[in-house]
């Protein structure tokens, strides 16, 4: 099934980004609980993290994305803002696959959340 099934259902808070697609930030869901964000939307990355900031606050999901230099330049981004977005928020970055490496136009990243065992309940 696609969603939105009518321009009645899109939410007020939706952005129309081109003729037919629309988007919302995360945050609008207002998730109790989310335990992966996966991102692979073509340089948009850094958008939607700004966009899903109160969720990832809050939830402290697994986030794995792919960064692909040259898309993220074109929006605006890079991967130093990821980072610098990210990294403040309590997560540790690790390359996927390592053997790729950052000097590539596409690699995988994921971003786990610290664990300090002495806060355990």
């Amino acid at each position: 099934h696609v969603w939105p099934h009518s321009e009645s259902e899109i939410p007020t808070d939706a952005m129309k980004l081109q003729s037919d697609v629309f988007a919302m930030p995360l945050d609008a869901l207002k998730l109790e609980r989310l335990n992966l964000l996966k991102l692979d939307i073509e340089g948009a990355e850094y958008e939607a993290l700004l966009g899903a900031s109160e969720t990832i606050d809050r939830c402290k999901p697994i986030i794995f994305m792919e960064i692909n230099a040259p898309c993220l330049t074109r929006m605006g981004a890079n991967y130093q803002k990821i980072l610098e977005l990210v990294v403040p928020k309590g997560y540790e970055t690790t390359l996927y696959n390592q053997s790729q490496g950052l000097e590539l136009p596409q690699t995988d990243i994921v971003f786990l959340p610290k664990c300090d065992l002495f806060q355990l309940p």
